[in-house]
C-alpha cells in the first residue's frame, strides 16, 4: 500500500504546522499521540535544502474476529 511520498534524505520538521511538543520528540510519536487513526496531516519536510508541504493520510488497523 502505498502511504506517502517520503523519499531517502528527507527530513521532517513539522506535523500540521507544529514544530514542538512537550511530549513528544519525534513526528511519528506526535502523529501516536496526537492524532487518531485515519486522521489526515500535512508534513513539512525538508527536502534538498526546500520546505515543502506533504499531504499524507494516516490508516487505521482492521482485524478481523
Amino acid at each position: 500500500m502505498k502511504t506517502h511520498e517520503l523519499r531517502v534524505g528527507d527530513i521532517i520538521f513539522g506535523v500540521d504546522g507544529v514544530e514542538t511538543d512537550e511530549i513528544a520528540n519525534t513526528a511519528e510519536l506526535f502523529m501516536k499521540i496526537r492524532k487518531t487513526a485515519g486522521d489526515s496531516v500535512t508534513l513539512d519536510v525538508l527536502r534538498d535544502g526546500k520546505r515543502i508541504k506533504m499531504p499524507l493520510k494516516t490508516y487505521r488497523m482492521s482485524f478481523r474476529k
